[in-house]
């Protein structure tokens, strides 16, 4: 089963990956068809022998479900069924890589810039043409409650005119929690009405932005990295000191800043990470049935590895 993505930045694919695998892993748990279950993905801004920052919160909120990062997608693949005994294969951001084939092709949209302002990289951020759509099994429309219905049905006719057959599922990124990197968690009405400083390293940062200004809070400063950035002291240094010139409440980040920064405070301030979740709107059930025969009916030992 592929997750991906018809243009760069952050569309919510590690979240809907999460909600996919915990879906999977439901099934595996409570049904005699359940199938064990393994992740697969290329490792963007990976430092050389280690996991990149989506793995590193995989990690977190599926424990039990073994990721493979690296270069090699096929080779990970066929360690995961050799050696792990995997029968069912997630592939984190494989649309575009079609060495694998696949049963199940899932692709995300992003409603907030669906097709990537029109134009392919570098111009704009499609990673290919909108027509390569017709490729895709289901096509996932996220943040849709950071846009106007009309414009959904915009978004939505204009890719059913792509891929008529398409199954079509409409989701919100939904806030869930504040954590900290102890573990420790506080409510969403914790920084209501209070003034914060927004940090993150992430494809699209005017979402996560946005997100916060939803839940209340006044963003008094913000500093944003490139994806995948990895922080060092002197970035430590610069969130303290932009934060004490004007003074906020805490530092917020997202979960996959957290995992790397590590650490419960900068300066005197509380660093916390907005968890969000997956949910599923238009389209769940015939989402949730399609998934539940495709892994009922897998007992294929080598499904698609040239």
């Amino acid at each position: 089963i592929s997750v991906g993505n018809l243009t760069t930045g952050g569309t919510g694919k590690t979240p809907f990956v999460i909600w996919l695998a915990s879906f999977i892993r439901a099934i595996q748990v409570s049904s005699p068809h359940g199938r064990r279950l393994a992740i697969v993905s290329r490792g963007y801004g990976a430092v050389e022998g280690q996991v990149n920052d989506e793995a590193l919160e995989m990690e977190q909120r599926l424990p039990s479900v073994p990721h493979l990062q690296g270069p090699d997608r096929v080779q990970l693949a066929r360690t995961a069924i050799e050696e792990l005994e995997t029968e069912v294969i997630l592939l984190d951001d494989g649309f575009q890589h079609r060495r694998i084939d696949r049963d199940l092709d899932i692709v995300l949209v992003d409603a907030t810039r669906p097709f990537g302002y029109g134009h392919l990289l570098p111009r704009g951020l499609l990673r290919e043409p909108v027509g390569s759509l017709n490729r895709a099994d289901v096509v996932v429309l996220t943040r849709c409650n950071q846009v106007a219905e009309e414009y959904r049905r915009k978004i939505k006719k204009r890719i059913l005119e792509t891929n008529p057959a398409v199954l079509w599922v409409e989701c919100d990124m939904k806030p869930s929690r504040f954590l900290q990197a102890s573990g420790a968690d506080m409510p969403l009405e914790e920084f209501r009405g209070q003034e914060v400083m927004a940090i993150s390293a992430i494809g699209n940062p005017a979402g996560f932005q946005s997100t916060l200004t939803q839940l209340g809070m006044q963003i008094k400063q913000t500093i944003v990295w490139g994806d995948h950035h990895h922080y060092t002291r002197e970035d430590l240094e610069m969130i303290r000191t932009m934060a004490s010139q004007k003074p906020v409440k805490a530092v917020i980040c997202t979960h996959k800043d957290l995992v790397k920064l590590n650490v419960d405070r900068i300066g005197n301030l509380p660093l916390l990470a907005l968890q969000v979740d997956i949910v599923l709107n238009t389209g769940r059930p015939p989402l949730e049935q399609k998934i539940r025969q495709l892994v009922a009916g897998s007992n294929s030992s080598e499904p698609g590895l040239p």
